[in-house]
């Protein structure tokens, strides 16, 4: 046999050959191997987290509607986005890095959340320093302190969120956020509809469930 037959041969895909792909766990530019099922159910987790809060809130937009005023919602939903733009600045973006070097360095992985926690604790304490700043804005000045709580109750549970992704406990990942937002239902019917604490029970539901 020549070598351009040769050369030809092996390009031929023969059973064997495609048992070995499937086995190896790449076939058709696929991966299926049973190394990649711990990825899979992480990403799916991930997806379901983010998936549940969007629905929650497609779902309470009738519940917040009928037990507060246009205003007040309009108020509620201002601190919301308030206390987002801030959350990334009072953490300087450290969840993520959590769950990146936990990932990574596994002897070092209560370090690494340690040096989370106290990380977002000082975020936190500039942030609440910081609060009079709120006072110059005539909508938020009466809701400084909330803001401030709403954002280090957010972050602790992302810090704790990331942590235990990075540990791969996807099971304990997707409970949480299962909780979470059972958690967030439970609260506002609590706070909005028994007693009747308007915007201050509409914030407070969401920091009480992180």
């Amino acid at each position: 046999m020549t070598d351009f037959q040769k050369m030809y041969q092996d390009k031929l895909t023969t059973p064997e050959h495609i048992a070995q792909q499937v086995q190896s766990g790449w076939l058709i530019g696929m991966d299926t191997a049973t190394s990649q099922t711990p990825a899979i159910m992480a990403a799916m987790a991930v997806l379901y987290f983010r998936f549940s809060k969007s629905l929650l809130t497609f779902l309470m937009v009738r519940f917040y509607t009928g037990v507060l005023s246009p205003s007040d919602y309009g108020t509620a939903d201002l601190i919301m986005q308030t206390a987002n733009l801030l959350i990334p600045i009072a953490s300087l973006g450290i969840t993520n890095g959590v769950f990146r070097f936990a990932l990574d360095r596994v002897s070092q992985r209560k370090t690494v959340f340690t040096g989370g926690l106290i990380t977002i604790v000082l975020g936190s304490a500039v942030l609440l320093l910081a609060c009079p700043l709120l006072s110059y804005s005539s909508s938020l000045k009466e809701y400084a302190v909330l803001i401030c709580a709403y954002t280090l109750a957010s972050n602790l549970h992302s810090l704790c969120a990331q942590y235990v992704r990075a540990e791969g406990k996807t099971g304990l990942f997707a409970l949480q956020g299962i909780l979470n937002t059972a958690l967030v239902i439970f609260f506002n019917i609590l706070f909005l509809l028994f007693f009747r604490l308007g915007v201050l029970g509409y914030v407070m539901s969401v920091v009480a469930a992180d």
